[in-house]
């Protein structure tokens, strides 16, 4: 260092130039002090009950050094991926529901001292109980009747701690404990309302309520069960109403669910017991379809229609095998239902599938989905999908408000489409941690996850990555400003890397192989492609209504199609296109002659300087077809463009 200081100094001195006597000189090894980093929380102290936050907590890291300076801070949640602040100062939320989270943070300083890490551990629950409040009568001796009431409160964090019963909104009673049935006994009156308010222990509060209830439920009430119970097997316990039997031995009992669930009414309990049911079932009425057991009770489509269909509201349906549904293994067409501890397997399109909008607020816990092709949620806004299990069976959501957390996938893996502010946290995909991020900025991601999946983010860079075997592998939607280098992304069952509404990224240096669509560019302008390879896919690169994206110096090998463009003025250059089925094809659609007219000529892609599997003297051409639509029916042409100057060897790439 001494040697390199007097150098430069007779340089200076050579040239003419001054040098103030007073030099401070630093060497690297002089600094042998690590840095010191302080946190602090936004809100400063939980803001909820019991020591708990029940909203998004800010966390400030702040890092001083005063030798050499800091470079970065770095920390993790949960064990989880390292991330890192360039500088001396930065935050980041913490905006998923957990108890004990976990974080740990330290600095780096210029001359690569690291500090000792901090620890520190916060319990965050921001979402409401799940509340059900469910009523039955019961005659007096006096020949009066009285109210049951039984509210189902859940909460998946926090856990359950009361829940308070209403009468025209004063309070009459608080039954306290974990649930997740609370009973309670009123007087009936049918012009008054009831209300049961649940708290979990963080303090956050969740209402049903019951208003006028009617006379006709008093009928109700004097049924008595319906169908034996089988030996020594208990009654199953529901909010009211009766239990109804399938299966067993029970001289009574029903041979067909579908004919006990005709028989039963809102608040009774359908039993079944092990047996294989080829049926396909309506449920039409709020009641519990409660199987003996997930392993031997089976409910088989026989390739026929769907399985299960929920029609009603207040639906809890657990313990069963559902499986071999033409459509779907359970079709969601009404709210607030629970779906828990089922096997859902081998449907041929879809395992669960919901696609109303009035269709939310739905529960799917503790499921094992297995060899389905997916499990789609589309218009059904705040539901909660939490420890299931997927086995070669994806998620699809395309609504806002939903909650996903602690499912595993295996071979799998979570799709995003359109819409989004949902919850995601706690995944994992092939054992790694899904990464999800949402209106997150200037980050750096290195860690090694099961997926990723960036959503409204700007200026994230995603490196080093061996992503495997899930459905789309890294997802930019509505992201600009990334920077994707240097990652493996092989065998996704859809995309390699899915690009949606996002600009002004780059892509560079990545290794994308043996996925169904390895790059797919849709509506999506100004981004960089370059130095990948893109290799034994169904579609190398696909590109949709995106324009003056730039395709340079690409491996594209061994692709059934190497690109494939309905788009307008992108630039394909200097790529190899090496032993693809078909190494490039175009489509341009117009929705009126006078739109061809006035834009074809300057609508072109622009391909040049590529290798296409030999040197080429002559121009290569390249197919596409041309739509044009024409008093509202299409006229198909094909079309040609040109890349007039081909290369005449591969490049290195």
């Amino acid at each position: 260092m001494k040697k390199t200081i007097l150098i430069l100094g007779i340089i200076f001195l050579l040239a003419g130039i001054s040098i103030n006597p007073t030099i401070a000189v630093f060497n690297s090894n002089d600094d042998t002090t690590p840095p010191v980093t302080t946190h602090s929380l936004n809100p400063p102290t939980p803001d909820g009950d019991n020591g708990w936050y029940v909203s998004d907590v800010t966390v400030t890291l702040n890092a001083t050094d005063d030798i050499s300076g800091v470079m970065k801070i770095q920390y993790r949640i949960d064990n989880g991926p390292i991330w890192t602040i360039p500088g001396d100062y930065g935050t980041f939320n913490i905006d998923f529901d957990k108890e004990n989270i976990s974080v740990e943070y330290w600095a780096v300083d210029k001359a690569c001292n690291e500090e000792t890490h901090h620890n520190f551990v916060i319990d965050v629950d921001r979402t409401d109980p799940v509340v059900d409040l469910q009523y039955g009568f019961k005659k007096t001796p006096s020949g009066g009747w009285l109210l049951i009431f039984n509210a189902t409160a859940i909460d998946e964090t926090s856990k359950m701690n009361r829940v308070e019963f209403y009468i025209n909104d004063v309070l009459q009673d608080t039954v306290v404990g974990q649930g997740p049935i609370y009973s309670w006994t009123a007087a009936f009156n049918p012009w008054y309302s009831y209300k049961a308010e649940a708290y979990d222990n963080a303090g956050n509060m969740e209402w049903d309520e019951v208003i006028d209830p009617e006379n006709i439920n008093i009928q109700q009430s004097t049924k008595s069960s319906i169908g034996a119970k089988k030996d020594n097997k208990p009654v199953i316990p529901s909010n009211r109403g009766d239990t109804l039997y399938v299966g067993g031995s029970g001289p009574n009992n029903y041979t067909k669910i579908q004919d006990a669930i005709d028989n039963a009414s809102d608040g009774d309990t359908v039993f079944v017991y092990s047996g294989i049911y080829y049926e396909n079932v309506e449920v039409d009425k709020s009641i519990n379809l409660i199987g003996e057991d997930r392993e031997t009770v089976i409910i088989d489509g026989n390739n026929i229609g769907n399985c299960v269909n929920l029609s009603a509201d207040w639906i809890n349906i657990s313990g069963f095998t559902i499986q071999n549904a033409d459509y779907y293994g359970i079709h969601i067409d009404s709210k607030n239902n629970i779906i828990t501890d089922n096997d859902i397997i081998n449907n041929r399109w879809c395992s669960i599938f919901s696609d109303r909008w009035y269709s939310y607020n739905n529960i799917i816990r503790g499921n094992n989905f297995t060899n389905n092709p997916i499990v789609i949620i589309f218009d059904s806004c705040y539901n909660i999908i939490v420890g299931n299990n997927f086995y070669n069976a994806d998620i699809n959501l395309g609504s806002i408000g939903n909650t996903i957390s602690e499912n595993s996938f295996f071979n799998a893996g979570l799709g995003i489409s359109n819409l989004y502010q949902k919850i995601v946290s706690n995944n994992t995909v092939n054992d790694k941690p899904l990464i999800y991020l949402e209106n997150k900025s200037d980050m750096v991601f290195e860690s090694h996850a099961g997926q990723i999946i960036l959503i409204n983010c700007d200026n994230i860079t995603v490196r080093n990555q061996e992503i495997l075997d899930t459905t789309w592998g890294i997802t930019l939607f509505n992201s600009d400003n990334c920077f994707i280098n240097s990652n493996t992304i092989s065998s996704s069952r859809y995309f390699g890397l899915y690009i949606s509404r996002s600009c002004n990224n780059n892509i560079l240096g990545n290794n994308i192989s043996n996925n169904d669509k390895g790059i797919g560019l849709y509506s999506s302008d100004k981004n960089m492609i370059t130095e990948n390879k893109i290799q034994s896919n169904s579609i190398g690169i696909d590109i949709a209504n995106s324009s003056d994206n730039t395709i340079d110096n690409n491996d594209i090998k061994n692709n059934d199609r190497g690109i494939e463009i309905c788009s307008f003025r992108n630039k394909i250059i200097n790529n190899n296109f090496l032993k693809n089925k078909m190494n490039a094809f175009f489509l341009k659609m117009y929705n009126s002659v006078w739109e061809f007219i006035n834009n074809y000529h300057k609508d072109k892609n622009i391909w040049d300087g590529n290798y296409w599997n030999k040197p080429r003297v002559l121009p290569k051409i390249i197919f596409g077809d041309l739509i044009i639509i024409f008093v509202d029916l299409p006229i198909f042409a094909f079309v040609i463009e040109f890349d007039r100057h081909p290369a005449s060897e591969p490049y290195d790439i």
